[in-house]
């Protein structure tokens, strides 16, 4: 709808952006976001060629825009849901993030963002506001990572990401509400 995975990526890459090199045997390693097992899948894909440590920037992003954006259907959701839903499926998975969306809207959750999903978060913003599923989100991300066995050790990072994406998603909507397009 609005194509804003580039706006979505600089926002991640503000928390993700380092660049660790990938030691041989170490599928955990991350570069720009990336784990050496997703880059090695991606090379198997045919997505992207060659080493993680000789890479360029742009390989990266080819995988988070296949592996999690396009995969939850990004682009055809609102501004700074868009953002939200990314974020959630780089830090726990996409079906995860697909199915935390269709529980707050609402609808079937079977893990696919798809016609069904995107008119549940019409009618939801419809209902009440894009800000106001913003904040849904953002509330039930904090729930979940509340949960997670290793939380003690990360949910400060976490927090402050969650802060950070769902401010970074409020002016989102803002500079689109600004440039005089209709409230989706």
């Amino acid at each position: 709808m609005q194509g804003n995975f580039e706006a979505c990526l600089t926002a991640f890459w503000t928390f993700d952006g380092a660049r660790v090199d990938a030691a041989p045997g170490e599928h955990f390693a991350t570069s720009y976001g990336v784990t050496k097992m997703s880059w090695d899948d991606a090379v198997n894909e045919g997505l992207v060629s060659g080493d993680m440590n000789n890479a360029p920037v742009a390989d990266f992003a080819k995988i988070l825009e296949a592996n999690y954006w396009d995969r939850n259907n990004c682009n055809q959701l609102p501004i700074g849901i868009d953002l939200m839903v990314f974020n959630d499926g780089t830090l726990s998975g996409y079906d995860h993030a697909a199915k935390l969306l269709q529980r707050l809207v609402g609808t079937e959750v079977d893990g696919q963002i798809g016609p069904l999903t995107l008119k549940a978060v019409g009618a939801f913003i419809a209902a009440s506001s894009i800000e106001a599923l913003i904040d849904r989100i953002a509330g039930a991300d904090k729930i979940y990572l509340l949960q997670l066995n290793n939380a003690p050790l990360y949910i400060n990072g976490w927090m402050r990401r969650e802060r950070y994406m769902q401010t970074t998603a409020y002016n989102m909507v803002a500079t689109y509400l600004d440039s005089g397009k209709p409230r989706i």
